[in-house]
């Protein structure tokens, strides 16, 4: 949950959960003028798979990370998927992805 707070408050998303699956998608699908439509499924794919390879570590090696550095592999997979786009659509996600500043605690 803590990832995904994480993750939905660099998007602009404050109080938002997701219940199902299905809360998900309608999120993703749902237009909005602030957050692009690539920028969400960007962050839902990231999202979804370092939790899950966090998942796997914590099973096979009894190692985990904090939400923080989880969060930290996120975004830099954001960037570098960002940063690989043409330069106009590149600037204009990376602006949209910068805009909120997600409250990262200090542990």
């Amino acid at each position: 949950m803590q990832v995904w707070k994480l993750t939905l408050q660099r998007l602009g998303e404050q109080n938002l959960a997701f219940a199902t699956w299905s809360h998900l998608i309608a999120w993703i699908l749902d237009p909005s003028k602030f957050t692009p439509k690539i920028l969400k499924l960007l962050a839902v794919h990231a999202t979804i798979f370092f939790l899950w390879q966090e998942r796997n570590i914590r099973l096979q090696d009894n190692v985990s990370c904090t939400p923080n550095l989880s969060f930290r592999r996120i975004d830099r997979s954001i960037r570098d998927a960002l940063l690989a786009r043409n330069r106009m659509l590149r600037s204009y996600l990376l602006s949209s992805w910068f805009v909120h500043e997600p409250r990262v605690s200090a542990v």
